[in-house]
């Protein structure tokens, strides 16, 4: 509806000129007061006013307005303080509308719904629309949905809405369409499938509209949306689900309050891992609906809060009934198990799900798990899972998620396998199942935001290349192992132990002659420290006579009750022993661990020292002694009888039994060893200790049964050329030894101690490095006689006289030997500590000098071929080189001689045995004239001789007659004539085989080299 602008109308009745105003005002005033009076009495006839005095300023009052008319009005502008004791010289001239006063303008014509403004630039009142949509398109009521009457059909509920435009002119008042429709019954028009959508609008008209997609932004603010419908594959399900109007505030409230969570952390606050299982949280910002206003009504909603190193936190169940106290550790031994707070069940990897809120006064809560899974891993991906299925008490189903503490059970500290602090997403309350995972094939164009959105290990199933199998201990770290990266350690070398530092595991030190690697975390010392008094456990075995030439060990097996430390050898010699070789033997554990060879010069108990070896509990100590019988004569052969020795009191052993059990003579002549006890730090693995014995080693030695009546002892196969190398089960073979020595059976293997030895297939030979092929395996480190000796492949031992605090490399130039100038193949393998103590460790060879690469088939002079570099043959047709032996190098190009082509012939003596006896003929060209004169005489009886070769002797030569030998003549002949002439001379017999020797011809001063070609 249009109003128009009311406008004042002078009254045709009043007269115009001021006399007849003032007359028709009196008469008006009069009729007025007598209604007034007939009002009172309630006549309500039509009365005249009483007479007054037609004066404008007669005094007067009003009761109320009801029916003043504008003529019937007063003749000035004036105001009023109240309706009692008005004059009439204070009152209005008439009645009139807002536009009249002066500080009013209307811009245009005045439209439904606007409002007066206020133009403070302007000092006026203004007509405008409020330009807001404070009542948008909605519902009223009714338009509720309802399937029917047929299974395909809707039916909408009669109601009434209404339609808002305030978008087609935006600075006017919106304009409203009132909707009103009674109820609909119509077919729904989407085929009725499983999964399909209907969308429910009602137009201006009141008319139904269906839509197979959701309503476009423009529908919605054109029609009213009262809902869907969905159809499950059987039948169709409605939901009414209207806007409605008048809601908005309060829809936003509830959305913000009650579905996403009424505070939010919007800077900061990031929670981390922290020392011994506890949290840091940083300072941060929380945002909640109207938390600051009452500081900042400028900034509501913002709040800060400070960070805490460690945080705060308290425990509690799932409906508050146990709330345990303020504490900063996590608790991964207890699970809430139906609402009751009890140690979580299972194996050491059961794992649980924690959750962790800040609550709306910003206090701490970790919510104890409420299921148990097999593992963190396997928590992880059930995450969600066990998100939809937990109860929340009220006051944490408001709080801000933070995130989960996923940890097996009794863990005391993050490690990502075992315990991990696993962030909620967007730090939200519906942070739900956490920060996804993301997968990259490669790197390319990823950047920070699009990358993960947590901090994550390196050491996770995060990377594909990490392999993570095998769980990290301390001191690892990630090696390439062909195909991804996994954990392993190196030795770190430290160099003499010192008390006092801790040592971790892998590394590496020495200690008063003891090389060890340690195993674990320690602060003790590597070599071991005596608590006892020496001791002899002499058991004894008695030898004796009656055997024939052979080798016989004599020993006993000590099983340790205690650690000890056995620094010398204890044996009883019978008198006829005086002057024979004896071999004793320590074996630790099945690993041969020191050898001792002498020939006693008085009878009785002898001791022998020996390189100290460390025993711990349970290890197993056989000592054994082996000799060779003469034979030949009674008395002079060794023999046993150990028999068992079961029971031994001593403390340090748990048991005592002999190597053999045989028949004999049953004196008293037997093997032990004196030790300590000590203690030994298990924390160290001993790789070397003096003399080269060790703590740690593979092989088993397994001494030989008795064999056979009447006998005892060992008797080998004889010693033959070849290398016998002595085997764990005590019998010369192809076999290896020890861990780290060999003993070698060799007829004359001509060796001595130091010698750097290899074995080429058949024999052990002296190894030198001038050539890659030809370098060592060991060290010899003894040498019992000229037919045994003993190599180490790494060991400690005082055996040499050598520079202290030096390598040694296998020499280049002499065979077996040592230098301490680096080689061209370079072979480190021994290590001088002082001047008598070495290590011996063979490295692989390698090249000192990195070869330059000469291009394949180059060809050089040498005068040596010893030490060649790689790649370089002696060019003698083998090793796919040429043979350039006996040949000259020639230009290509100069008289016909062509690259890789051979020509010309060395100076040779030749031999007819392929022609078979032959005749030589030879003349003279005309010398012109001259003459011959011929001597002769008769010598007597003598023979003349000529070098060739005996027919049918090859390739010997020989002095053979060439014609009679006693007397004789020789005839000759000759001519006078001295013109020119020619000679010719003809055999006078034909000739058996033999040889032409043909002088060199004239070369030039020359060297012989070697010709060396590169193959590459």
């Amino acid at each position: 509806m249009t109003v128009e602008r009311s406008q004042y109308i002078p009254n045709p009745l009043v007269p115009q000129d001021e006399e007849g105003k003032a007359l028709y005002l009196q008469s008006e005033l009069n009729k007025i007061a007598r209604y007034l009076a007939e009002d009172r009495q309630g006549d309500e006839g039509d009365i005249d006013p009483p007479d007054l005095p037609p004066t404008p300023d007669h005094q007067h009052w009003h009761d109320n307005l009801i029916n003043v008319l504008p003529d019937q009005h007063h003749s000035q502008v004036h105001s009023h303080d109240s309706h009692t004791g008005i004059g009439e010289d204070d009152h209005h001239p008439k009645l009139h509308d807002v536009e009249s006063h002066t500080d009013v303008t209307y811009e245009h014509t005045r439209l439904e719904g606007e409002a007066l403004m206020w133009d403070e630039p302007n000092q006026r009142w203004e007509n405008k629309a409020p330009r807001a949509e404070s009542w948008p398109t909605g519902l009223i009521n009714g338009g509720e949905l309802n399937i029917g009457p047929g299974i395909n059909d809707i039916e909408v509920v009669a109601g009434h809405g209404i339609i808002v435009d305030s978008y087609t002119n935006p600075d006017q008042q919106p304009y409203d369409v009132e909707v009103i429709w009674a109820q609909i019954n119509t077919a729904i028009t989407v085929t009725p499938v499983a999964g399909a959508v209907v969308y429910f609008t009602i137009d201006s008209t009141g008319s139904l509209q269906q839509w197979a997609e959701s309503p476009t932004p423009q529908v919605k603010r054109e029609q009213l949306t009262i809902g869907l419908a969905v159809h499950n594959g059987t039948e169709w399900g409605e939901i009414s689900s209207p806007i409605v109007i008048n809601n908005s505030v309060h829809t936003l409230d509830e959305f913000v309050t009650r579905v996403v969570g009424p505070s939010f952390i919007i800077e900061g606050g990031a929670i981390s891992e922290a020392a011994l299982h506890t949290l840091d949280l940083e300072a941060g910002t929380i945002w909640e609906r109207n938390r600051n206003w009452h500081v900042d009504k400028k900034d509501p909603h913002r709040e800060a809060f400070l960070a805490q190193t460690p945080l705060q936190f308290r425990y509690t169940n799932r409906d508050f009934s146990t709330v345990g106290p303020l504490t900063d550790t996590i608790d991964a031994a207890n699970w809430d198990d139906a609402g009751v707070v009890t140690p979580i069940p299972g194996g050491s990897k059961e794992t649980t799900i924690q959750r962790l809120y800040t609550d709306l006064r910003d206090n701490m809560w970790v919510m104890y798990g409420q299921e148990t899974y097999a593992s963190v891993d396997t928590a992880i991906a059930l995450l969600g899972a066990d998100t939809a299925i937990i109860e929340e008490p009220p006051l944490l189903a408001g709080a801000v998620l933070r995130g989960y503490i996923i940890s097996q059970r009794n863990q005391t500290d993050w490690s990502f396998d075992l315990s991990r602090w696993y962030v909620a997403s967007a730090a939200a309350r519906s942070g739900g199942g956490g920060s996804p995972i993301t997968d990259h094939d490669n790197l390319t164009g990823v950047t920070p935001n699009n990358h993960h959105n947590q901090v994550h290990p390196l050491f996770s199933s995060d990377h594909s290349d990490v392999d993570i199998a095998t769980a990290l201990t301390l001191r690892d770290g990630l090696f390439y192992n062909g195909s991804d990266l996994a954990p392993n350690r190196r030795v770190n070398w430290l160099g003499v132990y010192t008390s006092g530092p801790t040592y971790e595991i892998d590394d590496m030190a020495i200690e008063a002659g003891y090389l060890g690697i340690c195993n674990t975390q320690t602060t003790e010392a590597i070599a071991p420290v005596a608590v006892g008094v020496p001791f002899n456990p002499l058991v004894g075995a008695a030898p004796s006579d009656g055997f024939q030439t052979s080798l016989v060990d004599v020993g006993n097996v000590f099983t340790f009750a205690a650690a000890a430390a056995i620094y010398e050898l204890t044996v009883d010699v019978p008198p006829e022993n005086i002057g024979l070789p004896l071999t004793i033997t320590s074996v630790v554990n099945g690993v041969v661990k020191s050898t001792t060879t002498f020939a006693p010069d008085a009878a009785g108990t002898l001791t022998l020292p020996i390189s100290t070896l460390i025993v711990f509990a349970t290890d197993v100590v056989e000592v054994h002694m082996r000799v060779t019988n003469t034979g030949g004569n009674a008395g002079v052969y060794w023999n046993e009888d150990v028999g068992y020795w079961g029971g031994y009191t001593n403390p340090l052993f748990s048991a005592v039994s002999g190597v053999k059990d045989s028949v004999g003579d049953t004196t008293a002549y037997g093997i032990g060893f004196t030790l300590v006890e000590a203690t030994a730090s298990q924390h160290w693995d001993v790789i070397s200790a003096p003399g080269g014995a060790s703590s740690s080693g593979g092989g088993s030695f397994t001494p030989d049964t008795f064999t056979g009546a009447g006998t005892s002892g060992y008797v080998p196969d004889p010693v033959t050329s070849t290398g016998q190398v002595l085997k764990d089960d005590g019998t010369w073979g192809a076999g290896g030894g020890g861990a780290t020595e060999s003993k070698v059976q060799q007829t004359a293997h001509g060796l001595s101690v130091l010698d750097c030895v290899r074995f080429n297939g058949v024999s052990w030979i002296k190894a030198q490095a001038n050539d890659i092929s030809t370098t060592a395996l060991g060290v010899v480190v003894a040498v019992t006689d000229t037919d045994n000796f003993t190599f180490a492949m790494s060991g400690r031992y005082a055996i040499g006289a050598l520079t202290a605090d030096a390598w040694y490399y296998l020499s280049d130039t002499v065979a077996g030997g040592l230098t301490e100038t680096e080689p061209l193949i370079s072979q480190p393998i021994i290590y001088a500590e002082d001047g008598t103590t070495v290590v011996i460790y063979p490295y692989r060879p390698s090249y000192s000098q990195a070869p330059s690469t000469p291009i394949v088939g180059e060809l050089k002079a040498v005068t040596s071929v010893v030490g060649l570099p790689f790649g370089w043959h002696l060019a003698d047709g083998t090793n796919g080189t040429e043979d350039f032996r006996g040949k000259a190098i020639f230009a290509d190009g100069a008289n016909d001689i062509t690259a890789g082509v051979d020509g010309g012939a060395l100076p040779s003596s030749g031999s007819s045995g392929s022609a078979g006896g032959h005749n030589h003929t030879s003349s003279t060209p005309s010398g012109g004239s001259h003459s011959h004169t011929t001597y002769t005489s008769n010598g007597g009886g003598h023979l003349h001789l000529s070098t060739g070769v005996e027919k049918g002797v090859a390739d010997q030569q020989a002095m053979v007659p060439f014609t009679e030998d006693g007397d004789h003549d020789h005839p000759a002949s000759s001519s006078s004539t001295h013109s020119g002439h020619t000679h010719a001379s003809t055999p006078t017999s034909t000739q058996s085989d033999h040889t032409h020797s043909t002088p060199a011809g004239e070369l030039p001063p020359y060297r012989g080299a070697y010709i060396i070609q590169y193959t590459g």
